[in-house]
């Protein structure tokens, strides 16, 4: 039963991470105009998200179906990330990484709630509780993740610790980076765009890395 658990766990992982690069892809294309460079992930549910210079001036363009793909994408993918969490804590020895897998499923429906006011109308009590609610679940989804990578208990092979921790110092340093370039716009490389994708698809990466080990590891710890 703590094998087939596993295996679900891990199916579960990989298929959400395809679920969700897919669906931020299909949501990009169906933006206009939109910039991967210059504009956060977050712009794709709305512009208000999408730069600095948004947030300022409180822009709100919700281009349809790209923001409907985008936050209903997501839910899902926290649905999936707390089905993962489900199974995994199930099994003996899975339990902390379940806790914490748990806590991104829970962070990632709090960031598609943030939408929730800006689809209700375009007042300063909206704009406020969408920008405080996005932001703390980014940081606090983003913390999570970097702290289960850097961690590294969640692997027994020490090629794994080793890259596991290497994504995990990779997290980190991507979002100062991007916090700067945010506030400067600076489009410099990839962008401040292309610098929040590194953190987020280097996520992306440990999930399916952690979803291949759990099919392929021998059961238990």
């Amino acid at each position: 039963m703590d094998r087939r658990r596993e295996r679900a766990a891990g199916w579960l992982l990989i298929f959400g991470t395809v679920w969700t690069v897919a669906a931020i892809y299909i949501a990009e294309v169906l933006t206009p105009n939109y910039s991967i460079t210059g504009e956060a992930i977050s712009g794709l549910g709305s512009t208000y998200f999408s730069t600095i210079a948004c947030i300022a001036e409180r822009c709100n363009d919700i281009y349809q179906p790209a923001s409907l793909v985008f936050v209903g994408s997501q839910v899902v993918t926290a649905a999936l990330l707390l089905l993962t969490a489900r199974n995994l804590s199930q099994v003996p020895g899975r339990r902390p990484v379940a806790r914490l897998i748990a806590l991104m499923g829970v962070t990632t429906l709090a960031l598609c709630f943030s939408y929730l006011p800006l689809y209700m109308g375009e007042t300063s009590l909206n704009f406020n509780v969408a920008l405080v609610l996005h932001f703390a679940s980014s940081v606090f989804l983003v913390g999570v993740a970097a702290f289960l990578a850097l961690r590294t208990d969640a692997f027994t092979q020490p090629r794994l610790k080793f890259v596991s921790r290497i994504i995990g110092t990779v997290i980190v340093t991507a979002v100062p980076l991007y916090t700067y370039m945010a506030i400067v716009n600076s489009l410099w490389g990839p962008g401040f765009g292309g610098v929040e994708r590194i953190g987020f698809y280097t996520i992306f990466l440990w999930f399916v890395m952690y979803g291949v080990y759990l099919l392929r590891t021998k059961g238990g710890r």
